[in-house]
């Protein structure tokens, strides 16, 4: 009774990660859907995207299925054993390695858009090289932990390494998301007023897609510290990696709102040069129409962040 006593709470232990893993399953199917949204509707983007956004959903099929396997060994294969509250199944284990691949290649993505949009080298290189970081400590605490008896051992033995990663993690999701805003913010202090919205389209996208993931990021750091004799930690951890695919499929799958925008901009921008531009003026208003225009487009064509056919105007 007393060894009994010693061990966590069902509730916090088994309930905690079955309640993530539930909420995992769940955020797969928004997931495929996004996928199966994109494949239907972005069939003219390049083969590499579309090869990255298969990688990316493939991955988190991989992670879904190694936690539903792990909660299966806890529940049903070896219920009532105590020993499954100090000692997770090797398949959780291996989920680290698909769950980790998929937000790292998500995180690359988001550093290339940095890139992309405005232009920081520096920041988005610092973020790929976090991220390069995040994906080796990852492939390293799996490979160390596959043959461990005892989770809590481990935790006290390699807690400098959970700390690490879970820091820098927090820390790449928060430095990408608010270097991102800032520069947005920046460009639009200095755009014309037809092309605000577009900022701010670009806003809403970077706060909807980076808070998420840096808010999920800080509670499995609050989790891990406070409780980490539960699985509390665990159970939102293995829900981090949906939030990241689920937000970069809607980046992707929003380019389609965002060129109806972009074709609104257009059509008023030649309607309000028409009716600026009368008499002896009318004929610079070709000219006038032309920059524009192509203004808009090659703004377009750098926030879509995608391969979107070429338009002769």
């Amino acid at each position: 009774m007393a060894s009994h006593a010693a061990l966590p709470s069902m509730h916090s232990t088994i309930g905690a990660m079955e309640i993530g893993i539930i909420v995992n399953v769940l955020l797969l199917g928004a997931t495929s859907t996004q996928a199966y949204y994109y494949f239907v509707r972005f069939g003219d983007d390049n083969k590499f995207l579309r090869l990255f956004v298969f990688a990316v959903w493939l991955c988190e099929i991989g992670h879904t299925v190694g936690v539903l396997h792990a909660l299966y060994e806890v529940t049903v294969t070896f219920f009532g054993n105590p020993i499954t509250l100090v000692q997770p199944p090797k398949s959780l284990i291996l989920s680290l390695v698909t769950g980790g691949l998929s937000t790292a290649l998500v995180q690359f993505f988001f550093a290339w858009r940095v890139y992309q949009i405005v232009g920081l080298v520096s920041l988005a290189l610092f973020c790929s090289f976090l991220t390069l970081i995040l994906l080796a400590g990852c492939l390293g605490v799996s490979i160390t932990a596959y043959h461990v008896s005892s989770l809590p051992l481990y935790l006290n033995t390699h807690e400098w390494l959970f700390t690490s990663l879970l820091v820098i993690r927090m820390a790449n999701d928060i430095i990408m998301t608010a270097g991102l805003c800032m520069a947005l913010a920046k460009s639009r202090k200095s755009a014309r007023r037809r092309t605000t919205a577009i900022i701010d389209r670009l806003l809403l996208w970077t706060l909807e897609s980076g808070v998420l993931t840096a808010m999920c990021a800080v509670v499995v750091v609050i989790c891990f510290f406070q409780s980490r004799s539960t699985f509390i930690w665990i159970g939102v951890y293995v829900v981090s990696p949906k939030l990241f695919s689920n937000s970069f499929l809607a980046i992707l799958n929003g380019r389609e709102s965002l060129r109806q925008q972009m074709g609104s901009v257009v059509t008023s921008t030649l309607r309000t040069d028409d009716l600026m531009n009368s008499g002896a003026r009318n004929r610079a208003a070709p000219g006038v129409m032309d920059i524009n225009v192509v203004k808009v487009q090659h703004t377009t064509m750098d926030y879509e962040l995608g391969s979107i056919p070429n338009e002769k105007v």
